[in-house]
């Protein structure tokens, strides 16, 4: 597909100030529900790192672009967007023989999106916040790194932002990063259904790795597909959580 390097601007008025952050979502219709019914409300926005298909088929995959856009999710393009080809045939679907194709309307839903949003609440003036993949670089082509406690010291700082939510990686983390730029992080123990909140203090900067709503895991452990995370900011307390959830179905 044609993919855009732009970065978009998302305002948010001041009534919101919940951003529910889905991780490497992979076409996971039913899990993109449960989150919905668990999170949605007058406050709350919801927003995607990426990674919206492959591994689900391209008619899966398609379903799942398609609900997105009724809900009025905003995405950033991941890997598997940028693998798939000129004519939307995805990069790998499981299994191998399944069809690989996107729809029509699924192939310019993803090649309007851009590479890294960056979110405005208008309830935190001056809070500084996007949404990319992972860290994509400078170059013409990203690398699609998986970020770890040394690769992501300079990434909010990279960014320009206080804080980046990402994904990529399918393991959900949030990383703190102080002034002198030593990380501490906080992980989910993917055993089960769990919270797992962190302040946002002001002498430190935050990467949030949402993990994954489809296949969360932290390599080279075995994924858990049974479960999904995904991450929400509150913009005006000041944390993230991390949520884990026991899908059903």
């Amino acid at each position: 597909m044609k993919l855009s390097r732009r970065t978009d601007t998302w305002t948010l008025p001041p009534a919101v100030t919940r951003l529910v952050v889905l991780g490497d979502p992979h076409g996971d219709l039913a899990g993109l529900e449960q989150v919905v019914v668990a999170e949605q409300g007058p406050t709350t926005a919801f927003v995607s790192v990426g990674d919206n298909v492959g591994y689900a088929d391209g008619p899966q995959s398609s379903r799942f672009l398609a609900r997105l856009a009724e809900l009025g999710v905003r995405s950033v393009y991941g890997n598997h967007e940028d693998w798939a080809t000129l004519d939307g045939r995805l990069f790998l679907v499981e299994p191998r023989g399944a069809d690989r194709q996107l729809s029509p309307a699924a192939i310019a839903w993803c090649e309007a999106l851009p590479a890294r949003l960056d979110v405005v609440f208008a309830s935190a003036p001056g809070w500084r916040v996007r949404v990319a993949h992972t860290d994509l670089g400078n170059g013409v082509e990203p690398e699609w790194p998986f970020m770890n406690d040394a690769l992501v010291a300079s990434f909010p700082a990279d960014e320009g932002v206080d804080l980046v939510l990402f994904g990529h990686s399918h393991g959900a983390a949030i990383y703190r990063i102080d002034a002198a730029g030593a990380v501490t992080s906080t992980r989910l123990s993917l055993t089960g259904a769990e919270r797992q909140a962190v302040r946002l203090d002001f002498g430190a900067s935050f990467a949030v790795d949402a993990g994954s709503l489809g296949r969360p895991g932290y390599h080279p452990h075995p994924t858990r597909r049974g479960l999904g995370t995904y991450a929400v900011v509150d913009a005006v307390g000041r944390t993230v959580m991390l949520v884990a959830i026991d899908k059903v179905g």
